[in-house]
């Protein structure tokens, strides 16, 4: 289920479940435990998740626990937000492909090979797509 926080004009943040006001570290720490969350401007009900989340991951970063690497972010700024998004939704569905092929039925290992290596041709192809 998702916990929705409530932004309001004065910046304050309001989480509507545990009826108290919390911090970007509050939020940050939820998010931690896999906690959805989703962050709306009180007046208007705007979804303003993205704008806190990428706030957090500042606030994180200026504290050295940046997890993303320089030449990532040099990506990402360079791609824009769009093809990053198709960046990491290709990475996603590929890594979710594969998992599947461990808890299957056992194959011969021959087989599951083949599989690997199709699902990993595909998942290059993919990412030499983007990087045109």
């Amino acid at each position: 289920m998702t916990r929705v926080i409530k932004r309001y004009k004065n910046r304050k943040l309001y989480d509507t479940k545990e009826k108290c006001y919390i911090s970007l570290n509050d939020i940050a720490e939820l998010i931690h435990q896999d906690v959805m969350v989703q962050v709306v401007e009180k007046g208007s009900g705007k979804d303003i998740t993205n704008h806190i989340l990428t706030q957090i991951f500042i606030e994180e970063s200026k504290s050295g626990q940046s997890l993303i690497s320089t030449e990532s972010l040099f990506d990402m700024i360079r791609w824009g937000s769009k093809t990053a998004n198709d960046y990491f939704n290709t990475v996603r569905q590929a890594v979710s492909e594969l998992i599947p092929s461990f808890s299957e039925p056992k194959k011969g290992k021959k087989d599951e090979i083949e599989e690997l290596k199709k699902r990993i041709d595909k998942l290059e192809k993919s990412l030499e797509k983007m990087e045109k």
